[in-house]
């Protein structure tokens, strides 16, 4: 009977694990077939990105300025390629070349191991020479240690832990040894296909976008660089979708408008073999570039102003800046700065740009190692603050002038060392055509220092006029509360304001501007007093100027009339350089620099007189006078704006039908 009992227990236990067998044989073959199905494809499949192409760059009429486009890269995986030769047939390159592009890549594949390890390290020595150094980032760190001697600790904790060291490196090279790295950039589109299609093990093809810039030597500082992220960008902007590869605006337009040009990434699903090489490309997305971005530049006329400046001949070393706005609403046509550079070569060169004297980098209308005075030029910005404030005893007020203001040696007008003598009773509008130094010390110590300052800010010395470019220049104002907090570690004497300070800002000789800031000056007078917001991108139905004027009609009448003297005057510092064809008025200034070097050149003017339109602002650094270095260029300039000026509508082209 036990024994009975025992067998019928056996049978039970096998049929419960038999049915348990059978049913899980039917839910993998039956019930999850599909499953499974789609788990083996998946592991056959593999997910990857397509570059994006970024929105085009326009000018106002639509001509392309930078546009992108698909370009093919052939990446490797260095360990999986086992045969050098088949590359080279494929690639119809000779075994030295083959050979070359591959030491160079190994060299990247051994500073990315090195790179990582170090990373490592770094996690171990940082808490101590943090506590040191008393910072606590890595790249402050290094910053104040210095590179070398960075390398220099790595390399010391490497040989103290020998084993760790080991140990991290093992992991570095089991961490880069899936990555594929670039052998062959830019392969036309046929070659690409037919290496898809070869099934070479370690090889893909990367589409790429590549950035064309159809005139590369125009505007280049407006338009901008480009560059791929460095590990620390890359870090905080992987959050936003992007990856090491992609490329990013540095300067410009294509920095300061990043967001906008930066397409939608593509997505690749590819089908490869048990033994991964690639059999087919199951799906691509369509590229598709972001947005446009459209400028109020005209190419035209940037083009020929920048051959203007190129052609200048003189005794300067050739650096210009000019700028053209619209008076009425700060839309800017050109923005041109001497010397600059090929952004198609910008990467290849770019050490030389860097250590050029000349600073080629710079936007110099906006931006200078060494930000200019703007010498008599600012003598308009005095002459507003001197009507504004009253203080003139009556209108047609007049100042004497010598040729000096106490005494030969010191405050002389720019005539005395021509004539020995000055230009005797001037009048404020006879001070402007004749640039007279003598009428504005007097009434801009009469004046004083913090009137001056306050009409200066207010119309935007002083600080940024926030273009869409980088890096912009503020400019100083300066006061004797910024004397005095400058050189707050100076005597009592040393920081105190003088009057002879006064006199020297009151026309022009101890500010700092860019001429960005004098074209909003030069548009203000020429619009009734209204202030605009100098722009590259305008959006139809936006108000770039202040809703109410910032001087009296009165005001702006005189000041004009004396701009207009200057061009069409007797005694006008710019009459003899036939601008007044276009009614253009005008005022010129020579500013000061360093003892032995020559002044800074300016010419800023609107035209024309009768209804203003257009704003032209030339500085030639230490090339000497401002009229007979800058007059010239201010004629072929303004013959060619006014060739364009019925293209040159109020509302960019293209933007005329929003």
């Amino acid at each position: 009977m036990f024994r009975y009992r025992n067998l019928r227990f056996l049978l039970l236990f096998y049929l419960v694990a038999l049915t348990l067998v059978l049913f899980r044989l039917f839910q993998i073959q039956i019930w999850s077939q599909d499953l499974y199905e789609r788990n083996a494809l998946m592991a056959t499949l593999r997910q990857s990105t397509v570059a994006l192409l970024r929105g085009s760059i326009q000018d106002r009429e639509g001509n392309i300025l930078a546009r992108s486009s698909a370009a093919y890269d052939l990446e490797v995986r260095p360990n999986e390629i086992k045969d050098l030769t088949v590359l080279a047939e494929w690639l119809e390159l000779s075994s030295q070349e083959i050979h070359k592009k591959w030491e160079d890549l190994q060299l990247q594949y051994v500073q990315d191991e090195w790179d990582l390890l170090t990373d490592k390290v770094a996690e171990k020595l940082l808490p101590s020479l943090n506590r040191q150094y008393k910072t606590h980032s890595l790249k402050e760190l290094v910053q104040k240690i210095g590179k070398k001697a960075w390398e220099e600790s790595v390399e010391s904790w490497k040989t103290e832990n020998p084993k760790t060291t080991q140990l991290l490196k093992k992991w570095a090279s089991s961490e880069i040894k899936n990555k594929y790295y670039l052998l062959i950039p830019n392969l036309s589109y046929d070659l690409a296909c037919r290496l898809r299609m070869a099934h070479i093990p370690g090889i893909q093809i990367q589409a790429m976008s590549r950035r064309i810039y159809t005139h590369p030597n125009v505007a280049p500082h407006l338009l901008g660089t480009m560059g791929l992220l460095n590990r620390e960008e890359y870090e905080e902007k992987k959050f936003y979708g992007y990856l090491p590869i992609d490329p990013i605006g540095r300067t410009g337009i294509e920095r300061c408008y990043e967001e906008q040009l930066r397409g939608p990434r593509g997505l690749r699903l590819t089908e490869f073999n048990k033994e991964s090489l690639q059999r087919k490309i199951l799906f691509e997305d369509i590229l598709t570039p972001n947005q446009n971005v459209s400028l109020t530049i005209d190419l035209e006329l940037q083009a020929w102003t920048e051959s203007v400046l190129d052609a200048s001949t003189g005794d300067g070393p050739g650096l210009f800046a000019c700028v053209i706005m619209r008076v009425d609403d700060g839309q800017i046509l050109t923005m041109a700065s001497r010397p600059r550079y090929s952004l198609s070569e910008f990467s290849t060169q770019y050490e030389e740009l860097v250590n050029d004297p000349n600073s080629p980098l710079l936007n110099r209308c906006i931006q200078n190692r060494i930000i200019p005075n703007p010498g008599s030029v600012f003598k308009l910005l005095t002459a507003i603050a001197i009507l504004e404030e009253n203080v003139l005893s009556t209108p047609s007020a007049e100042v004497h002038c010598k040729g000096y203001l106490f005494n030969p040696k010191s405050f002389r007008c720019h005539v005395w060392a021509s004539r020995h003598g000055g230009h005797g009773g001037v009048t404020l509008e006879q001070a402007i055509e004749r640039s007279c130094n003598i009428f504005f010390y007097h009434y801009g110590e009469q004046l004083g220092i913090d009137k001056l300052a306050f009409w200066a800010k207010k119309f935007g010395f002083g600080q940024k006029t926030k273009v869409e470019v980088d890096h912009e220049s503020r400019g100083l104002i300066p006061t004797p509360e910024w004397k005095k907090k400058t050189f707050q570690k100076r005597s009592k004497e040393e920081k105190a304001w003088t009057v002879g300070e006064t006199r020297l800002c009151a026309i022009g000789q101890k500010v700092e501007v860019t001429p960005l800031q004098i074209a909003r000056l030069i548009c203000a007078i020429g619009n009734g007093g209204y202030l605009v917001q100098p722009h590259l991108v305008h959006q139809v139905g936006k108000s770039y100027r202040n809703e109410e004027p910032l001087c009296h009609p009165e005001t702006l009448k005189r000041v004009r009339e004396g701009m207009r003297l200057v061009v069409e005057g007797s005694q006008g510092t710019a009459q003899r350089y036939g601008l007044q064809k276009y009614g253009f008025a005008a005022k010129t200034g020579t500013a000061d620099t360093k003892k032995g070097k020559p002044p800074h050149a300016w010419l800023a003017g609107y035209a024309p007189q009768n209804n203003p339109e257009y704003a032209l602002v030339i500085l030639a650094e230490y090339a000497g006078h401002g009229g007979e270095i800058c007059g010239p260029l201010a004629k072929k300039i303004l013959d060619k704006l006014f060739e364009r000026t019925t293209l040159l509508s109020k509302t960019p082209k293209t933007l005329a039908g929003q």
